[in-house]
């Protein structure tokens, strides 16, 4: 039975062989070589070409500066300081957008009653939802009207939480939750304790790892990976500043452009970032270790994970943003990889 591909091969290469089947098999290796060197090319202009981005954007001294203090000051801390972390509770940064309920009566209440839950500040990102920082008040709870004009969700999107952990977290360990998670006070247990044995990673439950260059993996990993999704991610508050210094020195301090949402990615530019400056992988925690977290809701259009059946094959609102946010955030990991690669050589420079 002839194979598909010999109806491909010119039959002007095939008369300029004397054997018709090595013929066909040079002419079937010569384009697998093709496309072994040229995709990877076209995918690169894709991908990382149209970000537009000048090298002499990496090359100011005062940024640099002010990277290396902040990488030193976040990981290079005293026994004493992270045994005081373990035992001092966490600062639990909350973003509420869309349901003001379910953080009103379920997810504030847990939080507060947990021991090791010090503190716990609430980023209102829209108006209409803001209502409950009037209802909810308790001792451990901040509220932050980061909606008004100015405020941190005007310029800063999805990454206020980053912010807003910098401007008023007391802990030096910091919870960045969305607003349809319920940990256990056991989970945020084992969250901690995981960062005790290697305070210089993030630590959570959603893991992404990137199987296959350039495209976004939404498959869930345990263990060592790349990226903690920020529904549910622990590190030090110290480390947050690398967020804004790599944020700026990248030329991305919006984000990447393309995305209705300002900052769509934050979690897979904080994670790929705090490896890059640590020097150790992230930690996602299997749920067999992580005790009772639950995802009470998910937030229509808004998951980067897309429907694993046929169905998401159907046109619907929903599955066009899905692959929309899909595909950005496959753009966003791509250009942050390739930005990081060569700003790597001036930060060694200046360790």
């Amino acid at each position: 039975m002839q194979m598909w591909w010999r109806s491909l091969v010119p039959r002007r290469f095939v008369h300029r062989c004397k054997n018709i089947r090595v013929a066909n098999y040079l002419w079937f290796f010569g384009v697998l070589l093709c496309l072994r060197f040229f995709v990877p090319h076209v995918l690169h202009a894709v991908f990382i070409g149209t970000s537009h981005f000048e090298t002499r954007q990496l090359r100011s001294a005062r940024n640099l500066e002010n990277l290396r203090l902040d990488s030193s000051r976040a990981f290079n801390k005293s026994d004493t300081e992270l045994a005081h972390a373990a035992a001092a509770g966490v600062s639990v940064v909350l973003l509420n957008w869309g349901r003001p309920e379910l953080v009103l009566h379920t997810v504030l209440p847990a939080l507060v009653s947990f021991k090791n839950v010090a503190q716990v500040v609430v980023s209102h990102g829209r108006r209409d939802t803001a209502y409950i920082s009037e209802l909810a008040i308790h001792p451990k709870i901040l509220h932050r009207l980061d909606y008004k004009s100015g405020g941190l969700n005007a310029m800063l999107g999805v990454a206020s939480r980053f912010e807003a952990a910098l401007l008023d977290a007391t802990q030096p360990w910091v919870l960045i939750m969305d607003d349809d998670i319920l940990p256990s006070e056991e989970g945020i247990d084992q969250l901690i304790t995981a960062m005790a044995q290697n305070p210089y990673r993030i630590v959570g439950k959603w893991g992404r790892t990137q199987h296959v260059w350039p495209f976004y993996d939404t498959v869930d990993v345990y263990g060592d990976c790349d990226v903690v999704l920020t529904k549910f991610m622990m590190l030090q508050r110290d480390a947050i500043e690398l967020f804004f210094d790599y944020a700026d020195i990248l030329g991305l301090a919006r984000g990447l452009p393309g995305s209705r949402v300002v900052w769509n990615g934050e979690d897979v530019f904080m994670s790929l970032v705090h490896r890059a400056a640590s020097g150790h992988p992230n930690y996602a925690l299997p749920p067999s270790a992580l005790g009772d977290v639950a995802e009470l809701a998910g937030a229509p259009g808004m998951s980067a994970d897309l429907p694993k059946d046929w169905r998401a094959l159907v046109p619907s609102g929903a599955h066009v943003h899905a692959l929309v946010h899909w595909w950005h955030r496959s753009r966003f990991w791509a250009v942050v990889v390739d930005r990081l690669r060569r700003l790597a050589p001036m930060v060694a420079s200046r360790a």
